[in-house]
């Protein structure tokens, strides 16, 4: 995880693999380790690592251990059974990332209610970073970064850092994007969403929490998806903010703020 020597000082930590071209520029300036947590294959069964690794070793990114070790039904299935153990073991793993690389910046996806896998990714980091400053004293810079909605999004915080792109990042971003096949249909969708935006500047906000990750609003998004998705039969069953992500939100921050060094 080494480039020349030198450890890299960032992490990237996502929840799906793609979600690293939202902060493409941002990679080409920082070069972090990378660490993804699903392959997101989502129903279709199909990694989409192999386009997520042509964009690291473009930027000068480097790929972690943790590396898609889920498969998106994986995780759903684990989310829906209550069952924390896949997600402390990520958990665990992250801190382990985030002390060996000598990490002092993580930047990963904000928790917007939009999907339940990025709110958990938002949980995990967010859970690493405590365990790590109580365990060792060390403080880690700790960034965020909207998925669901245009760059902008998050950019009405007290504090944070936009990145303007000039007009060859803005190319190296476009291109990237459109070599990126399995994502086509939501970049065009989010281009026609956020217009120029989506290419010209890249946000990250603070991410300083004082406990369990929560959406910005309830019933989340997800939720309220679900409940259509279940009436047209689409899905079986609902996952539900209270019933299924909240207990293991709480479970990843007990296990953050009962460490000990």
């Amino acid at each position: 995880m080494s480039r020349g020597g030198k450890p890299p000082s960032s992490a990237l930590v996502i929840a799906h693999p793609g979600h690293e071209l939202l902060v493409h520029h941002w990679l080409e300036i920082e070069r972090p380790v990378v660490a993804v947590l699903t392959d997101g294959s989502g129903g279709s069964g199909g990694s989409r690592l192999p386009f997520t690794t042509a964009i690291l070793r473009a930027t000068g990114a480097v790929e972690s251990e943790v590396f898609g070790p889920h498969t998106d039904r994986a995780v759903y299935a684990a989310i829906l059974a209550g069952d924390p153990q896949p997600f402390l073991d990520l958990l665990d793993r992250l801190v382990e990332l985030l002390e060996g690389a000598g990490v002092d910046r993580v930047v990963g996806d904000a928790c917007e209610g939009y999907n339940p896998v990025h709110d958990l990714c938002r949980a995990i980091i967010d859970s690493a970073v405590e365990r790590v400053r109580r365990v060792g004293g060390r403080v880690i810079e700790n960034l965020a970064f909207s998925v669901s909605g245009p760059a902008g999004d998050l950019g009405n915080m007290t504090a944070g850092t936009r990145i303007g792109l000039d007009a060859a990042a803005q190319r190296r971003k476009a291109a990237a994007a459109a070599a990126y096949a399995p994502l086509a249909d939501e970049v065009v969708a989010r281009i026609r969403c956020a217009g120029a935006s989506a290419y010209a500047v890249e946000v990250l906000v603070p991410s300083r929490p004082t406990g369990p990750v929560s959406p910005p609003e309830l019933p989340p998004y997800y939720e309220r998806v679900g409940d259509e998705r279940v009436r047209q039969s689409v899905y079986r069953e609902v996952l539900r903010y209270e019933r299924h992500f909240r207990p293991l939100a709480d479970c990843l921050w007990r296990s953050a703020t009962e460490a000990e060094g």
